[in-house]
């Protein structure tokens, strides 16, 4: 994978389906289901099993077919005996994320805000208004997320 970091998506909206959540459920591993049981909210379990199943995905991808996991004292977690696999996942609204990589790795998905107008006229130059202001025409309407990998 040399200084390779793979990004992985996916759209948790999908485990609305009963069926669907259950069977990816009772595909991970107990401290997995364990952390999506501790959720109050629905959409916040099927996020977190969502992320688990993305991992699960990812980590197939790499060869790696019974993972297992700890987590370091400032409460990361990790895989155990592949001191060479790195992840990260992230996840908002209905979108999660993983980022696989041989050092550490960062990712964040995002939500796109709304462009407060006022305080962007205030900071942004004409040039980055144009810029925006395309972009956003460009996009109207759309469900639009940013995805980042560090």
């Amino acid at each position: 994978m040399k200084n390779l970091v793979k990004v992985y998506t996916a759209d948790a909206t999908v485990l609305k389906d009963e069926q669907l959540y259950r069977r990816l459920y009772t595909g991970l591993d107990v401290s997995r289901r364990a952390k999506a049981d501790r959720f109050r909210f629905e959409k916040d379990k099927r996020l977190s099993v969502a992320a688990g199943a993305l991992l699960q995905y990812a980590l197939q991808m790499e060869n790696v077919r019974e993972p297992s996991f700890d987590i370091t004292s400032n409460g990361k977690p990790y895989l155990v005996g592949e001191e060479s696999l790195h992840f990260n996942l992230s996840h908002s609204e209905g979108m999660v994320m993983c980022a696989i990589a041989e050092k550490e790795v960062g990712c964040d998905v995002e939500k796109k805000a709304v462009l407060n107008r006022r305080l962007a006229e205030y900071v942004m130059t004409e040039y980055e208004l144009d810029r925006i202001y395309g972009l956003e025409r460009n996009m109207e309407q759309q469900k639009c997320f940013f995805v980042f990998g560090l």
